[in-house]
């Protein structure tokens, strides 16, 4: 999705953004990750909008590329979500 990408760019406009035009294998032929079921099936529906969930994600990386305690994000974002349940 490009909408994706373009978000992304603008959260962390210092990244360089390159399409892979090698030979790999497509890793989404092997997911196949599907939520309807569990959607129909249990009343399931994310906690976080995707846009949060990229959010958490940019903030990782970036805890990451800057060589803090990993375990400390990683925990205070396990929290956060928590709170939501």
């Amino acid at each position: 999705m490009k909408w994706v990408i373009e978000y992304l760019s603008q959260k962390i406009p210092n990244i360089d953004w390159e399409i892979d035009k090698s030979i790999n294998t497509h890793e989404a032929s092997f997911l196949l990750l599907d939520s309807s079921k569990a959607k129909s099936k249990l009343n399931w529906k994310p906690k976080w909008p995707l846009k949060t969930a990229l959010d958490k994600t940019i903030e990782w990386y970036i805890a990451w590329e800057k060589n803090k305690k990993m375990s400390d994000v990683s925990i205070s974002q396990i929290k956060s979500f928590n709170n939501l349940l």
